[in-house]
């Protein structure tokens, strides 16, 4: 193999590499991308004390959200599995 060869061997590899490079680099940025950081609106309230999640599986608390089902909530979940325990039944 003579330089010319070698040369164009050489700088066909770099070419290769480069292109690999900046396709992992362009990919990588696209699913690395964030969303918008400023939202339009103020997020929701999600927490809620101990207290009120064992009002809620106690009963002590009327909540008209909170009933026993199996496909709901995790606090809904709950409830289900102690109306079940105790012999009751929930909705599917």
């Amino acid at each position: 193999m003579n330089y010319k060869e070698k040369f164009k061997s050489i700088g066909k590899e770099i070419a290769l590499i480069s292109l690999i490079v900046a396709i992992v680099a362009f990919v990588f940025q696209m699913v690395t991308r964030a969303g918008d950081l400023n939202p339009s609106t103020a997020p929701a309230s999600t927490m809620q004390s101990v207290e009120d999640i064992y009002n809620s599986l106690a009963g002590t608390t009327f909540s008209a959200t909170t009933t026993a089902n199996i496909s709901g909530s995790a606090l809904q979940i709950t409830r289900c599995m102690i109306t079940r325990i105790e012999g009751g039944n929930c909705s599917l």
